[in-house]
C-alpha cells in the first residue's frame, strides 16, 4: 500500500559497528613502559654498585694520601693505613681508624692539636714515631725530644706517651744555671737544676702536672716558690686531664691524657 501523496518513506538502517580492537592491544604500551623503566632502573643500580666498588678500592688510598701529606709537614711518614666501612664515609671525613708509622717528627703542641681537629671524624687514631721534638713552652727557650712516642685517640679521648731523659732537653739557660736531671716526684715528672755563682749554688726543681685543663709547673725546693703556678701549656681546643710519670731504664716515661673539645 503506497503512502498518501505518493511519497516514499526512507527505510531505517541499523548503525554499523566499528571493527573490534584486537584483544590485549590496550595493555601493550603499558608493558613496554614497564620494560623501559625496569631497564633504566637496572642500569642505575648497576652504576651505583660500580661506583660503590670503585669507592671501596680508591677512597682509602686517597684518604691515606691526605693523611700522609698532613703529617708530612712535620717529618717523614713511612706508612699510613685507613679503615672505613663503607668507604663512602670517607667522603664525609669519617673513618673507623687511621694508623700512621712515622720517622722523627718535629711539631708544636698547637700543630698537633690542629691535626687532631682535622681528624675529628676518625673514631680511632694512632701515630707511632721514634722521636718527637717539641719547643719548650715560654718563658723557657729550647726544645725537648720525646722518644718512642705513641699518640692515640678514641673519639674525643687523647693520649700521648713517650720517654724522656736529661739529654733530651736542650734549653737555653741563664749563665750559671744548669739542668741536672729528669725525675719523678709522687707520680709526676720533675725537672731538677741549680743556679748561682761558683761556691754559692741554689738547687730547685719544677714539677709538671695537669690542673684545671692546663699543664702547669710548680717550683719545688725554693722557699715560698711552691706557692706559685706557672702555666706551661693551655689550649681552648683541649682539656688536659692528667700528666703522669714513672722511672723507666734510666729515663722517665711520660703519659699525658686529655679530652678534645670539639
Amino acid at each position: 500500500m503506497e503512502p498518501e501523496g505518493g511519497l516514499e518513506q526512507p527505510i531505517a538502517r541499523a548503525p554499523v559497528a566499528s571493527p573490534a580492537a584486537p584483544l590485549g592491544s590496550t595493555g601493550a604500551p603499558t608493558r613496554r613502559r614497564r620494560r623501559r623503566l625496569l631497564y633504566v632502573g637496572g642500569a642505575l643500580l648497576s652504576l651505583l654498585i660500580l661506583l660503590a666498588a670503585l669507592g671501596e678500592l680508591l677512597l682509602p688510598g686517597m684518604a691515606a694520601q691526605r693523611a700522609r701529606e698532613a703529617l708530612g709537614r712535620y717529618g717523614h711518614v713511612e706508612a699510613v693505613s685507613v679503615q672505613a666501612s663503607p668507604a663512602l664515609e670517607l667522603l664525609l671525613g669519617e673513618a673507623q681508624s687511621v694508623s700512621v708509622r712515622a720517622g722523627a717528627l718535629s711539631a708544636s703542641p698547637a700543630q698537633l692539636i690542629a691535626l687532631e681537629q682535622e681528624a675529628s671524624g676518625v673514631d680511632s687514631g694512632l701515630i707511632r714515631s721514634p722521636a718527637l721534638t717539641l719547643p719548650l713552652p715560654a718563658p723557657l727557650s729550647g726544645t725537648v725530644t720525646l722518644r718512642e712516642v705513641t699518640l692515640s685517640k678514641r673519639g674525643a679521648q687523647l693520649e700521648a706517651d713517650g720517654r724522656l731523659g736529661a739529654s733530651d732537653v736542650h734549653a737555653t739557660l741563664p749563665a750559671g744555671a744548669a739542668l741536672e736531671r729528669i725525675g719523678v716526684l709522687e707520680g709526676e715528672p720533675e725537672i731538677s737544676g741549680s743556679a748561682g755563682l761558683p761556691g754559692v749554688r741554689i738547687a730547685g726543681g719544677l714539677v709538671l702536672s695537669a690542673e684545671g685543663g692546663r699543664i702547669v709547673g710548680t717550683p719545688v725546693g725554693i722557699p715560698l716558690a711552691s706557692l706559685a703556678r706557672i702555666t706551661l701549656l693551655a689550649d681552648p681546643r683541649v682539656y688536659f686531664e692528667s700528666l703522669g710519670a714513672r722511672e723507666a731504664e734510666g729515663a722517665v716515661s711520660i703519659s699525658v691524657r686529655a679530652r678534645a673539645l670539639h
